[in-house]
């Protein structure tokens, strides 16, 4: 897969000891970065071109799990849980101010729920992608319950995001990629190119027609990949490769769609055996539409 050139500049940056990222959204609106706090249960605030972060709100989260921005009404979605999967919960905030607007819990039949990722609809429907038993739960309206909507084949879900057109989702696994279809509840392999691989998408964010994503390659290597889809939105027909630096490691690298530009979250320990401290920064990559 061919790489594209791209013009990348880090956005903001913060240090920390005992940050760990549990999600990531761009304001675009403002110009903010909202950044989920996971054992801090918390969010925090980093605007362009800051040198630290400042606390947002706390609002009565677990581990918070994943973020997702609804455009349209301007709020913000969190998901927090417990780390073994019980107490799972939506948080609805207000995106300017932090405010909690609502808390819709997951039922109790469908514990255990390990969220790992929110996409929000055109229509406003939240989806959570469940790690732990391989499902997609939904939130439809602030008046319905959580549901599940469908569950995947087997393998290990890592992302989820809503596509160009209302009725769509895609959902990343480790080997591969499905595109769901929303209101049939139909889950289907979304194929790729022979030519290049579409295996081991880490996040998936939507990016105009197209997604846009982190991708660990055979040498364990990461990069950040754009994938194609032809009209119907049903196959990648090209995946290509974003030159910007990447770190490999274990952690999770978040990323958030901002107008055209791409921006991720990555985290670099100090060179110090004593210091604990993490210097925390987001990058941002401008995308050609």
């Amino acid at each position: 897969s061919p790489a594209s050139p791209a013009s990348f500049e880090n956005a903001g940056s913060f240090s920390s000891v005992d940050f760990a990222p549990g999600g990531l959204a761009c304001d675009a609106v403002s110009g903010r970065y909202v950044l989920g706090d996971r054992p801090g249960r918390k969010l925090h605030i980093l605007a362009d071109g800051a040198g630290h972060a400042i606390e947002l709100t706390r609002g009565g989260f677990l581990d918070v799990m994943g973020l997702g921005i609804n455009t349209m009404n301007g709020t913000l979605w969190v998901a927090s849980a417990e780390a073994d999967g019980r107490g799972a919960a939506l948080h609805r905030l207000q995106l300017i101010s932090g405010r909690a607007l609502n808390s819709y819990s997951v039922p109790d039949g469908l514990a255990p729920v390990r969220p790992i990722d929110i996409a929000v609809t055109a229509s406003g429907a939240v989806l959570l992608l469940d790690a732990a038993q391989g499902r997609v739960l939904v939130l439809r309206s602030a008046t319905a319950a959580i549901e599940v909507l469908t569950t995947l084949q087997p393998g290990t879900p890592t992302s989820i995001s809503a596509g160009s057109r209302d009725g769509v989702a895609y959902v990343a696994l480790r080997d591969g990629l499905a595109r769901i279809d929303l209101r049939a509840r139909v889950v289907a392999p979304l194929p790729g190119p022979r030519s290049a691989p579409i295996a081991g998408i880490e996040h998936l964010r939507r990016y105009r027609t197209s997604l846009v994503g982190v991708q660990t390659i055979a040498d364990g290597a990461r990069r950040l990949v754009r994938l194609s889809l032809d009209a119907a939105g049903r196959r990648v027909t090209a995946l290509t490769a974003i030159e910007a630096p990447v770190p490999p490691g274990d952690s999770p690298i978040f990323t958030a769609v901002c107008g055209d530009e791409l921006a991720f979250l990555v985290g670099e320990s100090g060179g110090a055996a004593a210091s604990r401290e993490t210097a925390w920064t987001v990058r941002r990559v401008r995308l050609k539409p």
